[in-house]
């Protein structure tokens, strides 16, 4: 096999989506009446420089959730990056490198948490993982909004 494509192909199953939840607090209510669909822009809250956009799915019960990410970001080795609604210890999806190099645009899968209501504060953070995966960054922040 080429040389690219294999490399393309070890990213690729690299890629694994997560979807973890922890038994530590409560995650946040779901609203009443589920959004078709719902968005969070999100700025680094050091710098306020826009880093991405998070768009959530509900339709037909799906709670798809992909995140937008400008510019790309990198990630190797233990590292992962995911979305988790503040005060909440639960990635709603997320990726891991698994010990490759990925350089994503986008990432996305089924909320572990369903769909959050509108209102909801959300975080995009990077965790170098392995034995420091509780080290947290918040690299964006955002607020879930209805979109018309």
């Amino acid at each position: 096999m080429d040389g690219t494509i294999g490399a393309l192909l070890r990213n690729a199953t690299a890629a694994v989506l997560f979807a973890t939840c922890c038994t530590l607090g409560t995650a946040p209510a779901v609203a009443a009446t589920t959004p078709a669909t719902a968005t969070a822009v999100l700025v680094d809250p050091s710098n306020h420089n826009y880093v991405g956009t998070v768009v959530e799915d509900c339709r037909r019960g799906q709670n798809l959730v992909t995140v937008f990410l400008n510019p790309t970001r990198k990630i190797s080795g233990t590292e992962e990056l995911g979305i988790e609604p503040a005060n909440t210890p639960t990635f709603v999806i997320g990726v891991s490198a698994q010990g490759g190099v990925l350089r994503l645009h986008s990432f996305g899968g089924i909320s572990a948490l369903g769909c959050l209501p509108s209102g909801t504060t959300v975080m995009l953070v990077f965790s170098p993982g392995g034995d420091l995966q509780t080290l947290l960054t918040v690299v964006g922040k955002g607020t879930i909004a209805l979109t018309k």
